[in-house]
């Protein structure tokens, strides 16, 4: 059996196969299966042997496999894992089923068994209602408490006197298709349920069967039934009584009782709880939704039939090709009176691993028992032995091969029925289909076969059918013509180990079989030494530690064939204490943390993208070497969240000089300068204190505000206090997140900015400062 193996997903990832050998093999595997319960389960063992693919057998995991017919898909529950194997244990059924749950429900009315499907939430994307064959019922039902959701659907199932398969559709790889819910009327006289009534099947214990052990339950039996239908519809109006075979009144509901009554059963098993009118029947009240009282009648009959006798089931050792629900007769002549049970599959274990463990429980059966009288009980033993087949086979004396053309047989037909061996009926045999004796035995010589003949006999009843028969293959075997006389061969070994072989076709020598010895091998190793060693081979190291021209003290090189080169030594990983003994370029650097050194002569630089606004990013680079902070980048505006443009540029230099910074617009003119130094900083402070303090007497305005265009040219930043048109002011302003204030001035009471960036909904935030004269 092949096994496939899948991930949480559904898709297969490896396979389990004891006929392959690269594969996973298992082993203590069982299938068993449930009638009643709709399900299975699966357990297996794998090996731990090394095979990587045992990483794929956890419980987010699933397996599937074929089985006549039909794919089965199965969740890993639980794995157990030891030193020497790994266990897993699956159930057939989607999570969803298994662990969900359904609150308790009461129906406003009768419903379908569809129209429960969705309002007690059992409907998901993968299941589908296949066969319904109680999709004309309708029941009003009621649940109190919560279950799981697999428990409350065999609860509706049963509720609608009904049964159920699960079948599992799988796509091409492995993933779920959809799961079909199949839903048949519960097995009765009428109708089969889950399974197939096997007419061809007959177990005959001590063949097909190990052995069979019985079990009588009568719990849950009832021998009268009080059924209710709609609006509180009984049967007191019906007058009805159902005989057996015998003329025996098995049932019987007389006018104005409201029961069904099983008056046998109940002498077989009365009540000790008697009711005051001498009853002793064991009660089973029933509802059941219809408005017809004769539908009434005959479903509450048939229920009654299911339970008024004891449960008995059959557990028997050993596998037959069944399917659950399948319906066989059994025969067992070890029982007193002889055994013929028409049986029904309710469980099955099967081991694909180890198929003698397999077991098949049978149960919901009719057992033909003896309680009659004995010209009863002999009526019935014909009926029983008519219903038991026939078998043939051939005795022979001499078996079925003759040698040289020499040897007889004879042939004995043999006819049984049960136990019984039959010696007087009518036998025909044929040769080769051509009749040829109607004894019961016939002798065959070797002369009557040409290489082979088939010998077959037929058993006819009066009517000429045949009711069984058997045939056998003679066949007549010669020798072959004597061989020519063998020569073993003459095997020597020489002094030079090589070998001699003499046989029909001469003397043949081997070559030697051990070569002559090689030359040492070169030593490995480190060789250290002042002065280049004088023997060198391919790959040779030597450290150096004295002083040969072009060489480095104390390093370690390596010989190509030509010429010695520094050695590389290589790592991933370097842990030391001390790495004063590195005198070496480097190379680059990719990460890591450098803490408490002292860098001398070096460069650095930095990459960076600042945002400064919602539309506006500074990308460039900032180096510091010999003394000097250099910054350049590029000014970036975007529209969008991701289109972003060049429309200019920048840099900024810092050096023991002071700090001059510029910026050009996306054609490379410049927009603005700006350079400042300690002795330009001195001469412009004393200039403008001198300047404000001729020209201007007071701060009147100062402060930093956010604004947002409007799309105007002019970019109103904030009202000077007590403005008057005859006063004189000076306006100072610097926009932060934008170069966009190359223009100043106070308009209108109001201090504004112009510049040719503003745009219509952006925002700028700007320090600024009025004086007044």
């Amino acid at each position: 059996m092949l096994i496939s193996v899948h991930d949480k997903n559904l898709r297969r990832v490896t396979y389990l196969d004891n006929e392959k050998l690269k594969t996973m093999h298992y082993f203590d595997d069982t299938w068993h299966r449930y009638l009643t319960e709709a399900t299975s389960t699966f357990d297996f063992s794998v090996p731990k042997t090394g095979n990587t693919d045992i990483e794929f057998l956890t419980e987010k995991g699933y397996v599937s496999f074929h089985y006549e017919g039909k794919s089965y898909l199965f969740n890993i529950m639980k794995v157990e894992e030891t030193e020497k194997k790994l266990t897993c244990y699956c159930e057939n059924l989607n999570l969803e089923l298994l662990n969900e749950t359904s609150l308790e429900y009461k129906a406003p009315g009768a419903r379908t068994f569809a129209q429960y499907i969705n309002l007690l939430g059992l409907q998901y994307a993968q299941l589908e209602i296949g066969i319904n064959e109680v999709s004309d019922l309708s029941r009003s039902l009621e649940w109190t408490g919560q279950d799981t959701k697999l428990a409350r659907l065999l609860s509706l199932v049963n509720k609608f006197d009904a049964e159920c398969e699960f079948v599992t559709h799988l796509n091409k790889d492995g993933t779920l298709d959809k799961i079909v819910l199949n839903v048949y009327r519960k097995h009765d006289d009428s109708h089969q349920g889950v399974g197939t009534r096997r007419k061809d099947v007959t177990l005959y214990y001590g063949k097909e069967i190990k052995e069979i052990r019985r079990t009588i339950d009568k719990t849950g039996l009832y021998t009268a039934i009080k059924p209710i239908g709609t609006d509180g519809l009984t049967i007191k109006d019906l007058d009805k009584t159902e005989n057996d075979d015998n003329g025996v009144a098995m049932f019987r509901s007389a006018k104005g009782d409201t029961h069904i009554l099983c008056p046998p059963m109940r002498d077989e098993y009365p009540s000790q709880v008697v009711d005051p009118t001498g009853d002793r029947y064991i009660n089973l009240d029933w509802t059941y939704e219809t408005k017809n009282v004769n539908t009434l009648y005959g479903q509450a009959l048939a229920k009654l039939k299911s339970v008024y006798m004891p449960a008995i089931t059959y557990e028997v050792d050993g596998f037959i090709k069944l399917e659950i629900g399948d319906t066989i007769k059994m025969h067992d002549a070890g029982f007193t009176p002889l055994l013929l049970l028409e049986a029904r599959v309710s469980e099955q274990e099967i081991s694909f691993s180890k198929p003698d463990r397999n077991k098949t429980i049978f149960s919901n059966f009719r057992a033909l028992e003896n309680k009659l009288s004995a010209d009863i009980q002999s009526r019935l033993e014909a009926l029983i032995q008519d219903a038991i087949p026939y078998t043939a086979d051939i005795i022979t004396t001499n078996g079925l091969v003759f040698k040289n053309g020499e040897g007889s047989t004879t042939l004995t037909a043999r006819v049984s029925r049960g136990n019984t061996i039959l010696t007087s009926l009518f036998v025909q045999w044929y040769k080769d289909g051509t009749p040829l004796s109607e004894e019961n035995s016939i002798t065959v010589s070797a002369s009557d076969v040409d290489e082979k003949a088939v010998y077959r006999f037929e058993v006819l009843d009066a009517g000429g059918e045949i009711m069984c028969f058997a045939e056998v293959t003679i066949v007549d075997v010669s020798d072959g013509e004597p061989g020519a006389p063998g020569i073993s061969p003459v095997v020597t070994v020489n002094e030079d180990t090589s070998l001699t072989i003499e046989d029909a076709e001469g003397a043949k020598t081997t070559p030697p079989l051990k070569g002559n010895d090689g030359a040492k091998g070169e030593p490995t190793g480190i060789t250290v030494s002042d002065t280049e060693p004088t023997t060198k081979y391919m790959g040779m190291l030597w450290k150096h530690t004295g002083t040969v021209s072009g060489l480095v003290k104390n390093a370690t090189y390596r010989w190509t064939g030509t010429a010695w080169e520094l050695y590389m030594f290589i790592a991933k990983n370097l842990q030391v204490d001390n790495l004063a003994a590195i005198s070496a370029n480097l190379g680059t650097i990719t990460a890591g943390t450098i803490n408490g050194v002292e860098i001398n002569s070096s460069e650095f630089n930095s990459d960076f993208i600042v945002g400064v606004s919602t539309h506006t990013r500074y990308n460039g680079r900032m180096t510091l070497t010999s003394g000097r902070i250099y910054i350049i980048y590029d000014i970036e505006r975007n529209i969008g969240a991701t289109d972003w443009t060049r429309t200019g540029s920048g840099q900024v230099e810092y050096d023991y000089s002071g700090m001059s910074a510029v910026e050009r617009d996306a054609d490379g003119y410049i927009t603005s300068n700006y350079s400042l130094s300690p002795y330009k900083v001195n001469t412009d402070i004393a200039a403008i204190s001198d300047k404000l303090g001729s020209l201007f007497t007071k701060v009147v305005a100062s402060g930093r505000v956010t604004v947002t265009s409007t799309g105007a040219t002019w970019l109103a930043i904030a009202d000077v206090p007590n403005y008057s048109s005859s006063n004189k002011y000076f306006v100072l302003a610097n926009c932060l997140t934008e170069a966009i204030i190359p223009y100043v001035r106070r308009k209108d009471g109001k201090i504004t900015a112009y510049g040719p960036t503003i745009r219509s909904g952006s925002s700028y935030t700007v320090d600024y400062v009025v004086i007044q004269r």
